[in-house]
């Protein structure tokens, strides 16, 4: 069994990572870079950070991966390394982690399926070469985080279903502006249970609306449960 679902079954609590931009930030990234080249250009800072919060007591620490995508690194011109930043990604937070866990961050492209923006076939080769290039490179879980359209999350799960059955993980953000695409609890909930691990909810809501999205997911899973 994967030491994730042995944690998650036991109900242990397990204590993760925190930022890793402002922790690029302090060691000389500059805004307009790509930060995810930094696993190939400054391994060594890089391992620093995730080892810097396994001393601290993460139990679970994410990669330098979160606009690792073909797509998002297109904008830098290194779409052709997209895998090979992603294996190294996961190698060095595997490095750091020892035995603790490490979760791929996976996060979204920015482009839109429903606007036109980009294909699904276009979509499904993005996460394809970054999924793999974390897998590879030795990830316990898959963290897609801060996904806002619903649509390009199933296509990212479906893509890392038919590679491995790897746990996932999903942190949703609940945008409540006409710039963005909305989600709710009861447009996703039946998916979660179908193959989300864990999942989690961003503050782009008021606590008090953060607290109704929880509380209508944990009446859904009484009733799945």
């Amino acid at each position: 069994m994967n030491n994730l679902f042995s944690k998650i079954d036991e109900k242990q609590i397990l204590v993760s990572d925190g930022a890793w931009g402002t922790e690029l930030i302090k060691m000389g990234f500059q805004s307009g870079s790509c930060p995810e080249l930094w696993n190939l250009e400054k391994p060594s800072e890089i391992f620093s950070i995730a080892k810097s919060y396994i001393d601290a007591g993460s139990d679970i620490i994410s990669t330098n991966s979160f606009g690792a995508s073909k797509i998002k690194l297109e904008q830098f011109n290194l779409s052709d390394k997209t895998y090979l930043i992603n294996v190294k990604a996961a190698e060095l937070s595997r490095k750091a982690a020892n035995d603790k866990l490490v979760m791929g961050s996976v996060g979204p492209t920015g482009k839109f399926l429903m606007m036109g923006e980009i294909s699904q076939e276009e979509l499904r080769e993005s996460f394809l070469l970054q999924l793999k290039g974390l897998i590879d490179g030795g990830v316990d879980a898959i963290l897609f985080e801060t996904f806002y359209d619903l649509d390009e999350l199933k296509i990212g799960i479906e893509v890392a279903r038919e590679l491995n059955d790897i746990p996932i993980i999903c942190s949703i953000t609940f945008i409540l502006t006409d710039n963005y695409i909305k989600i709710f609890p009861w447009e996703w909930v039946n998916y979660f249970f179908t193959f989300f691990w864990v999942v989690g909810l961003m503050n782009s809501l008021n606590m008090l609306d953060n607290m109704d999205a929880v509380t209508t997911c944990v009446s859904i899973s009484i009733i799945y449960s």
